[in-house]
């Protein structure tokens, strides 16, 4: 029928898929790391970028980027180390 083709879909309770508390944990781990680590962390693991290449996305010293993913996959250890036995 036509009215059901263009009813809403119905909403996903993703809290209820297996892996949710994990993907939840992650994230709010990297919103807590300071600003300016954020965003390699999020280049590097999500956009699956190399160093070099976060460094010219963000217009940054190779190095800086470095130094900044060391601190914050330091961090994120730290947070999220009870996480390593669920994975």
């Amino acid at each position: 029928r036509a009215e059901a083709a263009s009813a809403a879909p119905a909403e996903i309770n993703e809290a209820a898929t297996p892996g949710w508390h994990v993907h939840e944990r992650v994230h709010a781990a990297i919103r807590a790391l300071p600003g300016d680590e954020q965003e390699p962390v999020r280049l590097a693991w999500f956009a699956g970028l190399s160093h070099s290449e976060i460094a010219t996305a963000l217009a940054l010293p190779l190095g800086t980027v470095k130094s900044r993913l060391r601190r914050a996959h330091q961090q994120l250890r730290s947070t999220l180390h009870d996480l390593r036995d669920w994975l």
